[in-house]
């Protein structure tokens, strides 16, 4: 009763999922307190279920001062049947190898975790098995099947549990361990019984704070478990056992008064209240405790059907003296019997439900849509207020209704009329369903950021720092989130982003004004420590790092570099170190394996087949920025960044093991929702992110393995312009200009580096989209409608070969084009050397010509000429 759940959750190791059960919750306890706790064990996404009515509450009063709420932190409001309550309590912690669960009485505040007397059993598996954990992961499939809107909360249950990512999961075992009830199934004193067996019982120990008015759930129990006595510890002054509840069941069973103390400010112990629930069977030596969240109440143990409470309980087994021990010697059981009340407090009492009234059961946002549930589904929703101001809205479903947000919204209020009364929801918190994607070792990188890359921190070994953790983040393969705004993309007429992307006219103009990178008015001149700071602020923005005041996360003090108060303190400038010649070969060595795990981890199959879009969006514009900060500072040389590049780059946007395809590529061909997959990877950052990859990494070293590199590029832009096209092209200059300002060595010659990155990026795009036109031109024809046009008699060798969807390959050796075979190489399988009917091959320079494939409005002159310079540059490689 004297265990503290904050400490059991600081002590646990690299926790990535934590699930909470709860009654009533104080969310200043958790902004305050909890979320500290969950930053040292590891970061951990923290889905918390709570009874509806107590969570409205607690918001309506708490919601000013909030933070962190939908943001670092998911609470999923669980409403029962009218009268009755959600009343479980749990805490499971989920790591990789191990996982820890208590399953008790205390809610989810200050009194439930750290001041009541409250009873908690722990299982851990390393000790206890699976059995308990797979009966409480049954237990939370009850429960969101009573939940609105409850596929992201599903995604995130589902993680706790995924199997390929927790090695201490296994399927052989029984579920085992709790008894419980969520609007189905048997009750709860049935259950007990099952889990007793027939044997006799000599002896019961009951206790709980709470009983109903007349005292029938403890006659019940008495009556259907008989036993040669019965014991009822009582809290005097803290119970709602009356005179006339026990005056029903005294001839059968004994009072005792009971207390419970702990240490007071002045030294002197002071009394607590006993908030604990169990019921303890003895046979002999033997002790059957039962021990959760049910009071000895009808609601709790006795009512059938979709009535009753939810409740929870852990079967636990000991002896008599382990009993004792832990249980009864934990508090004081005076031999005096306790006075009871005459009647239940008013304060103690359930208020009855108000019938006419509207709530708010769910409010999930995923930019820009916010899909709201509310309950009753029948009301006619008059008005929708996102943070006071009136919204457009469309009904969408029963009791489902969608409205649009540029910004992100902190709660929603919703009005509705009510037999002919005008009625109000109490406010509702928003669920910010990107934030609370984000993986434990997410935040952990984000961490790392915010703490590494800043000034005096921030060198060779700070950014291996965050370059390890980043590898970590990598090798996490979180369940994917089920698109729960799927339905509503066919039913909404959002606008998308194809108005807004470049065209091949554009690209191919001579009128057209491309974006300028405007690299000045980014100001980056006020020194290395600023320049630090900006860059910090970039990895975070495009980590997709919520603001922190937002998320409720604060840095431990011995963590970040912090201000003294004064000031009025000149700056104190950081002199870097000069490495010494056996820290330069250790950070060298260091990084050179943090580069090969970083490649390992990217072209895993695990990571290419599972990673999600959005997490896959945020890699590559974390490693964007973290390779061409490294190429800046010379920790990396070029030659690291070309050859790790070039491998990553083919594997995602060349070839893959699947097709002549890249992985991307593959991965949207086979998305169940390509609108979802391209939605959840596309912006602006992204595409400026890969702009300045590419710019990093220039085609330079003449080799098969370059031209594999240059060929992934401009496929890329062929086959999934939307990856390049991110938003608003002025937008995508913005976010570029601020890359290379932050990832770049200091020059005067500023404007001469925005413009040689304004070409390279234009030509990129224009050798893309002339692909593209190209590829589509000749697929209006046949193979063999193309190979009778072609009349190119000699392949010679180098020339690059467009096969359809046998790709890319390159002619070893000179070879007349007739029926006889002919060596190649087939780029998009690593190299492989078939043979081909030479008759059958397409040159591309071929293909160009205006006799195979005619001069048209879409495929005229100038994609042509892009395209016969970068066939030109790449051939020579091979010839």
């Amino acid at each position: 009763m004297r265990d503290d759940v904050i400490t059991t959750i600081s002590s646990a190791k690299a926790v990535n999922n934590a699930i909470i059960l709860t009654h009533n919750i104080d969310f200043v306890f958790i902004q305050t307190v909890v979320l500290a706790a969950f930053k040292r064990c590891g970061h951990s996404t923290i889905t918390i279920f709570a009874d509806a009515s107590c969570a409205a509450e607690t918001f309506a009063h708490q919601a000013p001062v909030l933070t962190g709420l939908g943001v670092r932190y998911r609470v999923v409001p669980v409403s029962m049947s009218p009268g009755f309550r959600f009343h479980p309590k749990a805490v499971f912690l989920s790591s990789k190898s191990t996982a820890t669960m208590l399953v008790g009485s205390g809610n989810l505040t200050f009194g439930g975790w750290r001041e009541n007397a409250e009873i908690w059993t722990r299982f851990d598996t390393h000790r206890d098995g699976v059995a308990p954990f797979l009966a409480f992961h049954d237990y939370l499939k009850k429960i969101l099947d009573v939940v609105t809107l409850p596929d992201a909360v599903r995604a995130e249950v589902d993680a706790a549990f995924d199997a390929n990512s927790k090695t201490w999961i296994s399927q052989d075992a029984t579920p085992a361990g709790l008894i419980g009830r969520v609007a189905s199934g048997s009750i709860l004193l049935n259950q007990m019984v099952s889990n007793l067996g027939d044997a006799p019982v000599d002896e019961i120990y009951l206790c709980s704070p709470y009983f109903d008015e007349e005292g029938i759930a403890l006659q019940q129990i008495i009556d259907i478990i008989p036993a040669k006595r019965v014991t009822v510890l009582c809290q005097p002054e803290r119970s709602t056992l009356t005179q006339k509840a026990w005056a029903r069941n005294s001839s059968s069973s004994s009072l005792r008064r009971i207390d419970f103390s702990r240490p007071g400010i002045s030294g002197k112990n002071r009394s607590a209240f006993i908030h604990a629930k169990m019921y303890a069977f003895r046979r002999g030596d033997q002790i059957t405790l039962f021990a959760g969240s049910a009071n000895c109440s009808q609601a709790a143990l006795t009512i059938p059907g979709k009535a009753g409470n939810a409740e929870l309980l852990a079967i636990g087994r000991m002896t008599s003296e382990e009993f004792t021990k832990n249980i009864l010697n934990e508090m004081e059981i005076a031999d005096a019997p306790a006075e009871l009340r005459e009647d239940v407090p008013e304060d103690y009492k359930e208020a009855s439900t108000f019938q006419k009234s509207i709530r708010i059961e769910a409010a999930r946002f995923d930019e820009p849509n916010l899909l709201v549930a509310y309950s009753p589904p029948n009301l006619t929703i008059i008005e929708c207020l996102i943070d006071s101001e009136p919204f457009p809205f469309n009904v969408i479903g029963q009791g489902v209704f969608l409205a649009s947000c540029s910004t992100a919204p902190k709660s929603v209020v919703v009005s509705a009329i009510h037999d002919g009364e005008l009625i109000l929801s109490t406010p509702m918190w928003v669920d910010h369903e990107r934030s609370l994607r984000t993986s434990s070792q997410g935040r952990n990188l984000a961490d790392s950021i915010r703490v590494k890359v800043q000034p005096g921190v921030w060198d060779a070994n700070g950014w291996t720092d965050v370059l390890d953790v980043f590898c970590k983040h990598l090798s996490y393969m979180p369940v994917a989130h089920v698109e729960h705004f799927r339905e509503v993309r066919k039913s909404s007429s959002n606008e998308t982003l194809q108005g807004s992307e470049f065209t091949a006219s554009d690209v191919f103009s001579h009128n057209y004004e491309f974006p300028h990178l405007n690299l000045n008015k980014l100001n980056t001149c006020r020194g290395e420590s600023s320049h630090i700071q900006s860059a910090q602020q970039l990895l975070l923005r495009w980590f997709g790092v919520p603001n922190e005041n937002l998320s409720g996360e604060t840095s431990d003090s011995d963590d970040v570099p912090h201000a003294d108060d004064g000031a009025d303190k000149p700056e104190q400038l950081h002199v870097p170190s000069t490495p010494t010649e056996e820290t330069f070969h250790r950070d060298k060595g260091r990084i050179e394996k943090l580069l090969t795990q970083l490649e390992a981890a990217m072209l895993s199959k695990e990571f290419l087949e599972r990673r999600p879009p959005d997490y896959l969006a945020a890699d590559l514009k974390i490693i964007s920025v973290l390779l061409r900060i490294g190429l800046r500072n010379r920790w990396i040389d070029p030659e690291q960044l070309s050859k790790l590049t070039q491998k990553i780059w083919c594997s995602l946007f060349f070839s893959s093991n699947k097709k002549e395809v890249g992985w991307l590529e593959y991965r949207v061909q086979t998305s169940d929702d390509t609108e979802a997959f391209i939605q959840e990877m596309q912006s602006a950052e992204l595409s400026a992110a890969l702009v300045g990859w590419k710019l990093a990494a220039p085609y330079e070293d003449n080799t098969p393995e370059s031209v594999c590199f240059e060929l992934a590029a401009v496929l890329s832009v062929a086959r999934v312009p939307w990856l390049w096209h991110g938003g608003e092209p002025d937008k995508i200059a913005d976010e570029l200009a601020a890359l290379i300002s932050y990832s770049s060595s200091p020059t005067k010659d500023r404007d001469i580096l925005a413009r040689k990155a304004e070409e390279e990026w234009k030509l990129l795009l224009q050798r893309g989209h002339a692909l593209r036109l190209l590829e589509a031109a000749a697929k209006s024809l046949s193979v063999e409608e193309i190979s009778n046009r072609i009349g190119t008699s000699v392949l010679q060798k180098g020339d690059l070969l467009w096969q359809g969807t046998a790709g890319f390959c390159v002619v070893c050796e000179k070879s007349p084009r007739t029926d006889k075979k002919v060596k190649v190489l087939k780029l998009q399988k690593g190299g492989e050397e078939v043979k081909y009917i030479a008759s059958k091959t397409i040159p591309i320079k071929a293909l160009l010509d205006k006799s195979v494939l005619p001069h048209s409005e879409h495929f005229g002159d100038e994609p042509r000429v892009v395209l016969h310079k970068f066939i030109r540059g790449l051939s020579q490689v091979f010839a």
